[in-house]
């Protein structure tokens, strides 16, 4: 039975979500509720029905009437999330979509890429806190045609701190997730008209200018003691208690000893019994950065795609190579100014962004 059904306009597709789970409805709406809209007969029409209760116990997605069997997962419920995304980024064909953050100052569109937790949204709220305007923390659509950025202002995902009282929890599953802020809780100005790139920002949490490697790890409560000591076996890596939540540690170990693949290999044994695990950037040093070339930055674009097949195949050509991504992902590119970032302290970090985009106003004649 269908418990929820909601209608949402995400970059020109209708989208219909309906399950049988009030819960799973209210976790997409808490993400995406900005673009909750009514449907117009017009546009791609995009039903999706998640059925997660059923009588036989056998979960599956329809998507446009198509079925997609759940197979048993200890995280079913993440599971269907993850295949309700794909099947919408599906759709979007006229932008491709880059795993990164977006802000703005003026005309000017600051984009903030890298791997995950590489600390995307922890810069985007501190640029927003100094007067820049919210375009999106982790998806950054570009027109393909354009070339213009377009926003896509869903929830932040926050890490809860103990501070951190505007923020509301989701549980599902007895998993303690993320906080998701709403752009409307920013106390900021959110983006409504799309804007041409002038910079890209790739963040490397894996440089090596520090001497040591710092990873969070998210445990399972039955699991904390067998996993760590497994690492006692390594008396060159230290846990620490995070303080942010139960089984939370960070672990700490030098660089250029191989010790960041054994600990790979436990995590990769205790997966079923982890929440999370992330390398954290290291905000205690001096930040970084470097020009690069921008056929470099888009190869660190397009290995963090949010698409399957990011550029649709052109009128009567076969299916585009992920080598020709790189090439028109490129050409989107073309004027932009590329730079790699290692952190460092936060406020310097700031600081070294804010003065960036003042220099790139200041260049072209214009008031940032």
């Amino acid at each position: 039975m269908i418990a929820s059904r909601r209608q949402y306009r995400i970059l020109g597709v209708g989208v219909s979500l309906e399950s049988d789970s009030c819960e799973f409805s209210t976790y997409f709406d808490t993400e995406y509720g900005w673009f909750r809209s009514e449907l117009h007969h017009d546009e791609k029409q995009l039903l999706l029905t998640v059925l997660l209760n059923t009588d036989d116990g056998k979960a599956v997605l329809y998507s446009n009437g198509a079925a997609y069997p759940l197979r048993p997962h200890y995280l079913r419920f993440s599971v269907a999330y993850q295949l309700v995304l794909d099947c919408i980024f599906r759709e979007i064909q006229e932008y491709v979509l880059l795993h990164a953050g977006v802000v703005a100052r003026g005309d000017d569109v600051l984009i903030l890429t890298g791997p995950s937790s590489a600390g995307k949204t922890t810069l985007v709220v501190r640029l927003v806190e100094n007067s820049f305007t919210f375009f999106s923390d982790d998806i950054c659509p570009i027109n393909i045609e354009t070339g213009l950025v377009h926003p896509f202002p869903r929830s932040l995902k926050i890490s809860p701190t103990p501070s951190s009282d505007i923020v509301r929890s989701t549980i599902t599953e007895g998993r303690p997730r993320r906080s998701f802020v709403s752009p409307g809780e920013l106390n900021a100005s959110v983006g409504r008209e799309p804007l041409r790139p002038k910079l890209v920002i790739f963040l490397d949490p894996e440089d090596t200018a520090g001497a040591f490697h710092e990873s969070v790890v998210w445990l399972m409560e039955h699991a904390e003691e067998r996993f760590l000591d497994e690492l006692k076996n390594f008396k060159e890596i230290t846990c620490s208690r995070s303080g942010l939540r139960s089984g939370e540690w960070v672990l700490r170990y030098p660089r250029g000893q191989r010790l960041s693949r054994r600990i790979m290999e436990i995590v990769t044994r205790y997966q079923k019994e982890i929440w999370d695990f992330y390398t954290r950037p290291d905000f205690s040093r001096d930040p970084v950065l470097r020009r690069m070339p921008n056929h470099e930055a888009a190869f660190h674009l397009i290995r963090e795609i949010k698409q399957k097949a990011p550029f649709p195949s052109r009128p009567g050509q076969p299916a585009e190579r992920p080598g020709v991504w790189l090439i028109r992902l490129s050409e989107l590119l073309e004027g932009v100014t590329c730079y790699r970032l290692s952190v460092g302290r936060l406020d310097a970090t700031i600081d070294l962004l804010m003065q960036l985009t003042k220099d790139s106003a200041a260049m072209e004649g214009r008031s940032p």
